[in-house]
Formats: structure tokens, C-alpha cells, sequence
């Protein structure tokens, strides 16, 4: 149940690669019941990206609609990078043009 069967090139054969977590003892089991929600209400995004998702609504598969349907926007929301506001964990890299216009 918790594992998958991976090759490195279609050549080879396929090995298991188990993903359970190694522990001591009796594994725990953590319900969604126990689990608080962050957004219970769903996250709000920026308007702009909201705008963007309406407007490709037509290429998204009608089963999958519905939960596009109920994404609510903001304008003061700014769209963050990892998900979670906040400080981007890694340094973000600033392209400049190094061709002068004469």
C-alpha cells in the first residue's frame, strides 16, 4: 500500500521502492477527522490570477469545473510564491539586461 515500482530506463527491470516511514514501535494512524483545516472556507487567490483561471474555463474538463467554480478573488490579495504568505525561502534571481542601448 505504500510503496511504488520504479525502473531507471526501460531496459530494467522494475524495483519496488517502499515509502512507509521506518519507525519504532506501533505506527500511529492520523485521521482527516483529527487533521485541522487551514482554509476551511477555501483560500482566497488574486483577482487577476482568478481572471486568468475564468478565462481558460473552457479547456479545463467539465468534471473538474465545479472546483474552479467556487475560487473566490481579491485585489489587495498579492500572489505569493511557495503557497503559504510570507518570506520566500530561497533568494529570487533578477534577470538584468547587460546589452546597453546606445
Amino acid at each position: 500500500m505504500f510503496s511504488l515500482f520504479m525502473r531507471y530506463s526501460l531496459d530494467d527491470s522494475f524495483v519496488e521502492v517502499d515509502l512507509k516511514k521506518n519507525c519504532r514501535g506501533r505506527q500511529r494512524f492520523i485521521s482527516k477527522s483529527l487533521m485541522q483545516m487551514l482554509w476551511p472556507d477555501g483560500k482566497m487567490i488574486p483577482q487577476a490570477k482568478l481572471n486568468d483561471i475564468k478565462s481558460l474555463m473552457h479547456l479545463i474538463p467539465r468534471d473538474a469545473q465545479a472546483f474552479y467554480k467556487k475560487l473566490t478573488g481579491d485585489n489587495s490579495i498579492e500572489d505569493d510564491v511557495d503557497g503559504i504568505s510570507g518570506e520566500p525561502d530561497f533568494e529570487i534571481e533578477v534577470e538584468v539586461d547587460r546589452d546597453p542601448i546606445s
